[in-house]
């Protein structure tokens, strides 16, 4: 059984991606195409341990019981256990790309500041 839908699974990822791999030029196209894809998730990602998080708050501001504000704590520290580290490596992420492949964004100049003409 285990094995028929991991068979599926894999034949349906192949068919959802082959459209993007055959228009792909070359690797530069495949990489290109999978990191605009993991850019679109990484924010639905984190966006998912917010929720763990704030569902373990709701049920330890509604929950009467101790056992119940014990499993709301575990939701709390995993919530934010995973938020930390998603943006820990996000961060850690961005600075090497930035360092190894130099500033992909443009440099922001700050505005002049105006001078008073002396008289």
């Amino acid at each position: 059984m285990k094995k028929k839908l991991l068979t599926g699974l894999g034949f349906m990822a192949l068919v959802a991606l082959s459209p993007s791999v055959a228009h792909a030029q070359g690797i530069n196209g495949i990489i290109s195409t999978a990191s605009r894809i993991i850019n679109q998730l990484i924010p639905l990602v984190i966006g998912l341990a917010l929720l763990v998080f704030l569902w373990g708050v709701l049920q330890y501001a509604l929950t009467k019981e101790d056992n119940g504000k014990e499993a709301a704590k575990g939701y709390m520290l995993w919530g934010l256990i995973a938020l930390f580290v998603m943006v820990s490596v996000w961060g850690l992420v961005n600075i090497l790309s930035e360092t190894i492949l130099g500033s992909t964004s443009k440099t922001v100049t700050p505005p002049a500041i105006p001078v008073v003409p002396s008289s």
